[in-house]
């Protein structure tokens, strides 16, 4: 089983040099080839196919929508996994302090798995914790409690209220 993990990517602008660099993996991860963001730009491995791509939160610096007002600087990378997705990689999208309320989309729309706190999953023989990390610190009571109010039912109708840019 071959995987990619991502975190925090934090998209913003398409105009971004980072945002640019992630497009052009997702698009060579759908075809079969792996290049590291961080390393040697000359290091690349063909043939390598994955199965699975996690990534694990903040993947947009701020998600909120309605299915049909979506962010427009967010179509070209939505785009690049709904490919990457229709080539048989499954997508696991892990909600994160930056981006939530993205089921009705990325679930509902595209068919996407998405997790809002962490999950245990299988990697070959061993079972690994996934999650994205914000909540691991149990004595910051006031960010819990901030994003427990973020994340309420009355907060989610607020923000669909809201314009899409």
């Amino acid at each position: 089983m071959k995987v990619v993990f991502l975190s925090d990517a934090h998209l913003k602008r398409s105009t971004d040099e980072r945002y640019g660099l992630l497009v052009r993996f997702l698009t060579e991860l759908g075809e079969g080839r792996i290049r590291s963001l961080a390393g040697d730009e000359k290091t690349v491995r063909v043939n390598a196919a994955i199965d699975d791509l996690y990534i694990l939160g903040d993947f947009f610096d701020f998600w909120f929508c309605r299915p049909d007002r979506i962010y427009p600087e967010f179509q070209p990378v939505i785009r690049r996994l709904v490919q990457l997705r229709q080539s048989g990689v499954r997508i696991h999208l892990f909600e994160g302090n930056h981006d939530f309320f993205m089921r009705e989309y990325f679930n509902g729309i595209l068919g996407m798995d998405v997790i809002e706190e962490s999950a245990a999953i299988e990697l070959d023989s061993s079972r690994v914790f996934v999650a994205h990390g914000d909540t691991l610190d149990r004595t910051n009571v006031f960010y819990l409690t901030l994003r427990k109010v973020l994340r309420s039912r009355i907060f989610y109708h607020f923000q669909r209220l809201m314009p899409a840019s």
